[in-house]
């Protein structure tokens, strides 16, 4: 299912709990910062779906503002297989802001332009706890992602 969010400021918000968010297609959400997709539920699954991209995936659909936003506690976004991966790019600030505790960020492609795993390359972490990117506790990913 393509979710074309022109004109809108989010493209999915998920308010509620325990759901699955899976092959979906988020793009060009453009009114403002606008996300692909705002969660403030907790216990949630984004899983499987392309953000800021074609539905296949090859050229860019990007979202003004982030690809995923998390402001819940104790989401997953993306998994170990390649099935579960969200291809998250094109997006105008950062591919995945993260505001809650507890997330899980795994197996995500983020990329710059195009339609290339978000402009910026890295997540955004404000005033987090217990997260973990890649399976890697926050200290060490974002260590790794850094190259330092």
């Amino acid at each position: 299912m393509v979710i074309d969010a022109t004109a809108l400021s989010r493209g999915l918000e998920l308010l509620t709990d325990d759901s699955l968010v899976t092959g979906l297609v988020l793009r060009d959400a453009s009114v403002g910062s606008a996300s692909g997709i705002v969660i403030e539920g907790d216990d949630n699954v984004v899983a499987g779906n392309f953000i800021g991209v074609t539905a296949n995936g090859e050229q860019s659909a990007g979202n003004s503002g982030y690809g995923v936003q998390i402001g819940g506690d104790d989401n997953v976004g993306g998994g170990t297989t390649l099935g579960d991966r969200n291809l998250i790019s094109a997006n105008g600030i950062h591919g995945v802001l993260l505001l809650g505790d507890g997330n899980i960020v795994a197996g995500q492609p983020l990329s710059s332009r195009s339609a290339r795993p978000s402009r910026d390359t890295t997540a955004n972490l404000v005033g987090i706890h217990d997260l973990r990117v890649g399976g890697l506790p926050c200290s060490k990913a974002a260590s790794a992602a850094t190259g330092s």
